[in-house]
């Protein structure tokens, strides 16, 4: 019998380059949604931790620095909320590409199994006929010998 041989066997190692690529995509654009959250975190912290402090005489200049400083820090804080949004939106946008490539690379994939089984199917069927055919054969040899002897 023939080696079950599935057709479409190139469209499907096409679609799963693609799903791996918007996969490695996904992961990258992750990656960069992580790194910008650590970096709003830092900020946080160094916000928090710019305070005057309260023993003794403080100076003006050091005062207005750290108010300028706290005043800047608020600032790159908000753009890099901003920035954090977009790069949601970017991931949002991944995810659905390498959810809309997992579902094509998938429904090849079943429609491949389907293909294989039916195959099956029909091979187990051509050797089940062939068995009947030569049990008819056998059995019609037996009937032969004996009416001959």
């Amino acid at each position: 019998m023939k080696k079950f041989k599935f057709r479409l066997e190139k469209v499907l190692q096409h679609r799963d380059a693609i799903k791996e690529e918007k996969r490695g995509e996904l992961a990258k654009v992750n990656a960069i949604l992580r790194e910008q959250e650590r970096h709003l975190e830092s900020l946080s912290e160094a916000l928090l931790n710019n305070s005057v402090q309260e023993s003794g005489v403080v100076d003006s200049s050091h005062f207005l620095a750290a108010g300028a400083y706290s005043a800047r820090l608020r600032d790159e804080i908000a753009a890099q909320k901003e920035t954090i949004a977009k790069t949601e939106e970017l991931v949002a946008a991944a995810r659905v590409q390498y959810v809309e490539a997992a579902k094509d690379a998938k429904a090849l994939e079943t429609l491949k199994r389907k293909r294989r089984e039916q195959y099956l199917e029909y091979i187990a069927k051509e050797e089940e006929k062939e068995l009947d055919e030569l049990v008819i054969q056998r059995t019609g040899q037996r009937n032969r010998q004996e009416e001959g002897v």
